[in-house]
């Protein structure tokens, strides 16, 4: 990649190296990305620890479709990426239940919620713990990820 200060500071020039020739972008428009436009829905994120437990009851799974509940969950899975519910029957349709209080699970070539273990055996990638490299998943589906 190739970036330029042109036109006294009024512009950048930048060559891409997937595109091979120079996009010109104007200092004014740079400046109104410096900021975002709206804040982040992270700034509020924060690292948690055995504090959190104490400081965040779990919610309870026979109430988890309430809206003063989803509305709690959606806050802690937005601020510390994590909530516990307790009376959560060990089943997928308890999984299925939870994710669709907030929205919808997507269906993929395997079904809606499944579950599966690390299995050597299995020659496939996705039954392995091994670490995946970022790669496109589900671009066949009619609704792609």
């Amino acid at each position: 990649m190739q970036v330029e200060v042109i036109e006294q500071g009024r512009a950048v020039s930048v060559v891409w190296p997937d595109v091979g020739s120079a996009i010109r972008y104007e200092s004014a428009f740079l400046h109104s990305y410096q900021k975002p436009l709206v804040e982040s829905v992270y700034a509020s994120a924060k690292t948690w620890n055995a504090e959190q437990f104490k400081l965040d009851p779990p919610l309870n799974f026979h109430g988890i479709e309430s809206e003063a509940e989803t509305r709690e969950l959606a806050r802690r899975l937005q601020q510390t990426g994590f909530c516990l519910i307790e009376g959560c029957p060990p089943q997928t349709e308890s999984v299925n239940k939870v994710a669709n209080t907030m929205g919808y699970v997507r269906d993929t070539i395997f079904g809606g919620v499944w579950q599966f273990e690390d299995n050597q055996e299995m020659a496939d990638s996705a039954f392995m713990s091994d670490a995946l490299r970022p790669h496109n998943d589900g671009i066949y589906s009619h609704d792609a990820p």
